[in-house]
């Protein structure tokens, strides 16, 4: 084990969950892990003051990896902290899918549902965002042409809901394969970074 991974921390979003603890089932990922919901990213003031309680003098280890997108304004600030290290990407999607395909379904102006979130997309449309009927087609069909769900191959492909989802949203739906190894691969490219550092 990298001496980087001695009193480290990864603090992740939900969204991330089940594809973490199946990399640390099959061996690739042994950091513990503190979660914060998902749900936050709906409240990004919220999802700041909870970042900043965690990173913060009474941070619960030396070293963090912050395993978040650009997510709320003031990410930058955060993760400029000393021992806090945050992993490449965007946003949650680029960093599951991979720079490459997450840039290639965005030409095609797809919305992507990661696993997580197509579990609870009623939650983030109805209850969240307040959308209900027409006014969920007429927003998704401003900015998409269709919805993606990225199979990282944790769950099954949930087609009740994506069927739902299509439905209300008066878009077609697919699946692109994703699997776990880009999510591994921007983990992998963050420890080398802080190991660098450490080292």
């Amino acid at each position: 084990m990298s001496e980087a991974y001695f009193n480290t921390l990864c603090i992740a979003c939900a969204v991330f969950q089940r594809e973490l603890e199946a990399l640390r089932a099959r061996g690739d990922f042994d950091l513990p892990v503190q979660y914060v919901d998902s749900m936050l990213h709906m409240r990004p003031r919220k999802l700041r003051d909870r970042l900043d309680s965690l990173l913060g003098p009474q941070r619960p280890a030396a070293r963090i990896l912050l395993l978040y997108g650009e997510c709320h304004a003031y990410m930058n600030d955060q993760e400029s902290l000393s021992g806090v290290w945050r992993v490449k990407g965007h946003n949650c999607e680029e960093i599951l899918l991979g720079t490459d395909l997450y840039y290639a379904l965005q030409a095609q102006k797809a919305f992507v549902f990661l696993p997580e979130w197509t579990l609870r997309w009623r939650d983030v449309f109805e209850r969240e965002l307040d959308f209900h009927g027409d006014l969920t087609t007429v927003f998704m069909k401003e900015c998409h042409a269709i919805l993606v769900y990225a199979d990282t191959g944790v769950l099954p492909v949930p087609i009740n809901q994506l069927e739902a989802a299509s439905e209300a949203m008066g878009l077609p739906w697919d699946v692109v394969q994703v699997g776990l190894e880009p999510l591994q691969a921007t983990i992998h490219e963050a420890v080398e970074r802080m190991t660098a550092h450490a080292g």
